[in-house]
């Protein structure tokens, strides 16, 4: 076990007392981790607390947005087996959801634990990371849709050099919290110019953007193909987006509902974009004919053009 792991230790024991039943779970997971694994959770975990205790926060904070959302997501999962659809009827029904402050606080720092602490948010996270330093991505403008906990933007911000960087959110408490965040994870941070507002009345700061990141947005709006259009009409001619969703995964927030990652790639075609690379993964470890008889689910990520 290496030093650098320290925080993260701390973090995994206070889940284990909080929430016993997650112990094996975590055991299975990091035991598989490498050096950059823990480099990257402890480099990250740092810069939250210093952001949580600003707030006048502590890890404790961290462990219970991340065990409340686990429990959340495990009672939409309940509903969702029972009938088939996602419970929010509409995007609508969700935005008191964004303007809460201490909800969406808790919320992003649950999701941003579970970018190292799920094993399939870890790898799309790598996967991007991957993605932004590949030889030919020569981007010098970056957009990113729904900035969120901030570890996508701050990782463009520490691996591109991009001369501009522009995030977009409808949710003006998000965007208050992901810019303090960065600011916290980031000393580039002044580069970034925020804007609240909704997607589909957006005006972009530059005329198209080389790299768009859209992370797990698509699956919380009414109509995705209008958004996924909106997308590719602010590529550069040699842009690319990365762009995330998941299938049969229910949350009090998710609302368009793909039955399947055909689903998923049917629709980025129709909206004009071709799949350059992806990464798809299952839920649960079972077979895929076990995954459509019970409505399994599956993450998706996608490198489109």
């Amino acid at each position: 076990m290496i030093q650098t792991q320290n925080e993260l230790i701390k973090v995994i024991d206070l889940i284990n007392q909080k929430s016993p039943f997650q112990k094996k779970r975590l055991q299975g997971i990091l035991s598989e981790k490498d050096e950059e694994f823990w480099r990257l959770a402890e480099g990250y975990l740092l810069s939250y607390e210093q952001f949580l205790r600003s707030e006048g926060l502590g890890i404790d904070y961290l462990v219970s947005g991340y065990l409340n959302m686990c429990q959340s997501m495990l009672k939409e999962q309940i509903k969702f087996l029972q009938t088939g659809k996602y419970s929010a009827p509409s995007q609508q029904a969700c935005s008191n959801i964004y303007f809460d402050r201490n909800g969406m606080l808790s919320y992003m720092c649950g999701l941003a634990l579970s970018q190292f602490l799920w094993k399939n948010h870890y790898a799309m996270f790598r996967f991007f990371g991957r993605q932004i330093l590949q030889p030919g991505i020569n981007a010098l403008s970056y957009l990113e849709i729904g900035p969120g906990h901030g570890l996508f933007l701050t990782e463009a911000l520490k691996n591109m050099r991009c001369q501009y960087y522009e995030a977009v959110d409808i949710s003006p408490v998000s965007i208050e919290l992901s810019k303090e965040i960065v600011r916290f994870m980031s000393n580039k941070s002044d580069l970034v110019n925020f804007k609240e507002m909704d997607m589909l009345d957006y005006d972009p700061s530059v005329t198209r953007f080389d790299f768009i990141t859209m992370g797990e947005v698509i699956e919380h709006v009414d109509n995705p193909v209008v958004l996924l259009k909106k997308v590719k009409s602010l590529l550069s001619a040699n842009g690319r987006a990365f762009v995330t969703t998941c299938s049969n995964c229910p949350a009090i927030d998710h609302v368009y509902l793909f039955n399947n990652v055909d689903e998923i790639r049917d629709m980025i075609h129709t909206c004009g974009f071709k799949i350059e690379d992806e990464l798809v993964l299952p839920v649960e470890s079972v077979v895929p004919v076990e995954m459509q008889n019970y409505k399994m689910g599956y993450n998706y990520a996608g490198v489109l053009k």
